[in-house]
């Protein structure tokens, strides 16, 4: 009986972590490449974040990054719209290809630099600024979104 209780626990978290690990999966992996070639803003990393690797990439990009870089596009282009992107230190430049109208938006960073970048749906683009890096729990920029 006991052995028969333990397996259904083990059985029951095994699925549990399934479903989280799929989820977060799915959620970071919104990202698409970006045809494109992009100039964008060059952020410098976060010394205090651990380097990022292919094992722990999903659990960093999730929970583990807490500095975030707050950016800001012109009021003519929050109003026609722009999707935000980045171009990591390796790999593939990326885009989450949805329109964005917030003047401001918050993006996590890595321990590795990387380039951020914002265009319109059709790929021309945007002039991004830097307004402040800080926390992502910094009240002062909750309203802009966390992408």
């Amino acid at each position: 009986m006991k052995n028969k209780r333990r397996r259904m626990y083990i059985v029951l978290i095994t699925i549990l972590t399934i479903i989280v690990v799929s989820f977060v999966a799915f959620k970071v992996m919104d990202w698409k490449t970006f045809p494109g070639s992009v100039q964008g803003q060059k952020i410098e990393g976060d010394a205090t974040a651990s380097p990022t690797t292919w094992w722990n990439h999903l659990y960093m990009a999730k929970w583990g990054w807490k500095t975030v870089t707050v950016f800001e596009v012109t009021e003519e282009d929050a109003l026609i719209g722009y999707q935000v992107g980045y171009k990591p230190f390796e790999g593939d430049v990326k885009a989450d290809g949805k329109k964005h109208h917030d003047r401001r938006f918050r993006l996590k960073i890595g321990h590795e630099d990387c380039t951020f970048f914002a265009a319109t749906l059709d790929g021309t683009e945007v002039p991004i600024t830097v307004v402040t890096r800080t926390t992502k729990d910094d009240a002062a920029y909750q309203d802009a979104p966390l992408l």
